[in-house]
């Protein structure tokens, strides 16, 4: 029965398409990764970008646990769906999967210039770069909907970035590359397919699925390579007292994510691959030399947010940087208000 289905939902993959037709031995083979592609999957691959935007098939196509026949590539994952009777090809929301554990402030409307763009269902901006990516490569039909605002994380090469979460992926920007290819499409792929996928493909029938030409994509930009965690500076805590050296914190393993003032709040997150514990940690305000309340651990990648102590901690009406020490004193994140 299920592949009974798996050969009506490919009969159907994609609707509206208008090319050549491909068969069951129109099958490509990627020595990069040792993987296939092949049929729907092919077609929908090929006429959204190919490789720029979903970069290489990392597994074959296996029924999923929901009945889905998926497919995971280094960026993004493939499933044939079904809606209103209409079998077609969808992307898996990896950059909703991915940031799940947090939660990103919404922005309030701005007004749209050659730059600037706001996004009424979200209620996000995008902005130079990551806005002409996003329209120039299929917009919300292909990434999805941006579901934050541009936010600073440490990347493999151990360096700060400035990267925006959407619906179905995750941009990341690389000021050191060539201009027009700065910016990159994560690889969450990578990061959140299973570890022991079916490593055979899955039979299908020799089906007709045709595709338009193409769209023209950007070349190809280097991966980045992994580096040395930052080292922290020496100790420095004072009481909350205003840091002599805030510019030192490498913001890492810890980093302060948020600090909402008028909710007196903070959000933390572990950037490190390694859980780590709060006890001993000191969250500063630094206009009242105040200590906002941490505990606990965090595993790796997990944010969380703190509510204060009783009373008014975080000044609302001055500037009031956030500054987070470990046990032994050493900064680890600071956040200028």
């Amino acid at each position: 029965m299920r592949y009974r289905i798996a050969a009506l939902l490919l009969l159907a993959a994609v609707v509206g398409l208008t090319a050549p037709s491909l068969a069951q031995s129109d099958v490509q083979t990627f020595p990069e990764t040792g993987h296939t592609l092949r049929g729907a999957f092919r077609v929908f691959w090929e006429a959204n970008g190919g490789l720029d935007t979903f970069g290489y098939p990392i597994t074959e196509e296996y029924p999923a646990s929901n009945g889905r026949l998926v497919q995971w590539f280094e960026r993004a994952r493939l499933e044939l769906a079904e809606g209103g009777g209409q079998p077609r090809v969808e992307l898996g929301n990896l950059g909703a999967e991915a940031s799940s554990d947090r939660i990103f402030p919404k922005s309030p409307p701005v007004n749209d210039t050659a730059d600037r763009r706001y996004i009424a269902q979200t209620q996000h901006v995008m902005k130079y770069g990551f806005k002409d990516v996003w329209e120039a490569r299929g917009a919300e039909r292909i990434f999805g909907y941006p579901i934050s605002e541009e936010v600073q994380e440490v990347l493999d090469d151990g360096e700060w970035h400035t990267v925006q979460y959407f619906e179905k992926a995750r941009f990341e920007y690389w000021p050191g590359l060539p201009a027009g290819q700065r910016v990159l499409i994560s690889h969450l792929g990578r990061r959140l397919a299973p570890s022991s996928p079916p490593s055979q493909p899955t039979p299908q029938p020799a089906v007709p699925t045709t595709a338009p030409a193409p769209p023209t994509a950007p070349s190809p930009v280097p991966t980045p390579t992994s580096a040395p965690a930052p080292a922290l500076p020496p100790p420095s805590y004072n009481n909350c007292q205003a840091d002599p050296n805030p510019s030192a914190a490498p913001n890492y393993p810890v980093r302060i994510t948020a600090i909402n003032k008028d909710a007196e709040t903070v959000t933390l997150q572990n950037i490190s691959g390694e859980p780590i514990s709060l006890d001993g940690w000191r969250m500063c305000s630094i206009t009242g030399n105040q200590q906002h309340s941490i505990s606990g651990s965090l595993a790796p990648g997990q944010s969380r947010t703190y509510a204060g102590s009783d009373g008014p901690i975080w000044n609302n009406s001055e500037r009031d940087d956030g500054a987070l020490y470990n046990e032994r004193g050493q900064l680890v994140s600071y956040w200028r208000d």
